[in-house]
């Protein structure tokens, strides 16, 4: 583990919607990250019961990570669970509480958010990122297919130091854009890799029009409009140069990754589980207030 590595612990926002991209992204990162934690709802954020041999079947798949898993209970929460996105800053806040003392730098990233591994190191190495207390990177961003890449980039990938992240700035409305025009101190956005192109992929709209159905019920973006009518008929046709999200123009490209989006997890003969901590309602509240205050607890 290099010097970079052990300042660095990846926090992977995930529900079991996201399998074909988990284990795409916990290698993209997972040597340039001292800790990878994966926080995981037993629910998804419409109330929907997770389905419990699936998230076991992906727990055995993956032992070489941290999977928290919190409940869903919207009376239990002590910032308004009303909030659309109440649910994915508590995954992050969650995960957050669990990197080690020994991190100094927490890094966030949503499963379908695929990092260049080599090009993202080097850029460790070489960027003075330690006099910053939060940068964003730019991303390639995608739609329906791997091969269709924006002509525009985003920036999401969000990596802050780790000690200024209390309750108040990871349960902000805006997510991670939020969280980092929170933060006070020297921050910077829209970072490329050395070479001036971004070191991401980010895949949110690659899936199957049965998997962004099930996605955009269920995602904390799902009152801004009627994601289902604009995805009935965005498959009514080919794909026509443009997409309905952004309006994003595209060119085609040789996918970054070999993603199988249909992909299911296998059934598993043994495991213990070891890597799998399951929190109460009680402990979600007590780290709530842990991290808000700053009040050191033990769970």
């Amino acid at each position: 583990m290099n010097s970079c590595s052990a300042q660095l612990g990846t926090i992977i926002n995930f529900c079991s919607n996201d399998y074909p991209f988990l284990r795409h992204c916990i290698d993209s990162v997972k040597s340039v990250s001292a800790q990878v934690v994966v926080p995981v709802c037993d629910h998804f954020f419409d109330g929907k019961e997770e389905n419990r041999d699936t998230l076991n079947r992906i727990y055995a798949e993956n032992p070489d990570v941290q999977f928290i898993e919190f409940p869903f209970n919207k009376d239990k929460s002590l910032y308004g669970a009303h909030s659309s996105v109440y649910w994915h800053n508590l995954g992050r806040m969650i995960g957050r509480f669990f990197l080690k003392e020994e991190i100094f730098y927490a890094f966030f990233l949503d499963c379908d958010e695929i990092a260049d591994t080599l090009r993202f190191s080097e850029w460790l190495k070489t960027f003075p990122y330690q006099d910053y207390v939060a940068i964003r990177f730019y991303n390639y961003w995608y739609f329906r297919e791997s091969r269709l890449q924006a002509k525009s980039w985003e920036d999401s990938p969000l990596l802050v130091k780790k000690e200024i992240l209390d309750g108040s700035i990871l349960m902000v409305e805006r997510e991670r854009i939020g969280i980092y025009d929170g933060v006070f101190g020297n921050k910077t956005r829209r970072i490329p890799g050395i070479d001036g192109k971004p070191m991401f992929h980010h895949y949110s709209w690659v899936r199957t029009k049965e998997q962004l159905m099930r996605k955009v019920v269920s995602w904390g973006h799902n009152w801004q409009r009627d994601w289902s009518a604009q995805i009935e008929e965005e498959f009514s046709h080919d794909f026509n140069g443009t997409d309905f999200v952004h309006g994003y123009e595209f060119i085609e490209v040789s996918p970054y990754i070999l993603l199988d989006i249909l992909k299911k997890p296998k059934a598993f003969s043994d495991c213990d589980f070891a890597h799998v901590r399951k929190l109460s309602h009680e402990d979600v509240v007590k780290i709530d207030v842990s991290l808000t205050y700053q009040i050191p607890i033990c769970l």
